[in-house]
């Protein structure tokens, strides 16, 4: 050993007191980051739970209205007098049901000034009860009057001509 490295050894106080001070410093270093890691985790993990509350509340709800569309095309489809039966008999769809569980489809024809339209909707369990999500569909979206008054309906001579 060179006469430089003798006099600071492992052996000297100096170095040793240097030694347990940074052995202090580090110590409370990673007591200071265990704590900010405990506290992030703390702050992260309910909103990592709520997001995947929310995912599934949405795709529950793309799912819902997916089944709404179909149901609503099929009604559409049917003929007047077949409609209001099917009406009466609807159901939810096996697929919807294993995964949005008790959902209920209610359904009815709607006169009025607008016109006539098919109003579906459908229910489930949900955190909060909100409202059933519903779609509107018009089968005559003008009375048969307003059809006739039409003046784009009726073939007229333009007079400029």
């Amino acid at each position: 050993m060179s006469p430089a490295h003798e006099s600071i050894s492992s052996e000297s106080p100096a170095f040793a007191r240097r030694r347990d001070d940074r052995r202090g410093v580090a110590i409370l270093e990673c007591v200071v980051a265990a704590l900010m890691v405990m506290a992030m985790l703390s702050i992260t993990a309910p909103l990592v739970i709520r997001t995947g509350r929310l995912w599934k509340q949405t795709r529950n709800v793309q799912l819902a209205l997916d089944e709404l569309g179909a149901q609503l095309d099929a009604l559409i489809a049917m003929a007047p007098d077949q409609r209001q039966s099917e009406l009466d008999q609807l159901d939810v769809s096996s697929a919807t049901r294993n995964v949005l569980g008790d959902a209920t489809l209610r359904g009815s024809i709607v006169h009025d000034e607008d016109g006539k339209r098919l109003s579906l909707s459908i229910d489930w369990p949900r955190i909060g009860d909100p409202p059933p999500l519903t779609l509107v569909a018009w089968i005559d979206p003008l009375p048969p009057e307003a059809n006739s008054n039409d003046p784009a309906a009726s073939p007229e001579e333009d007079s400029d001509q």
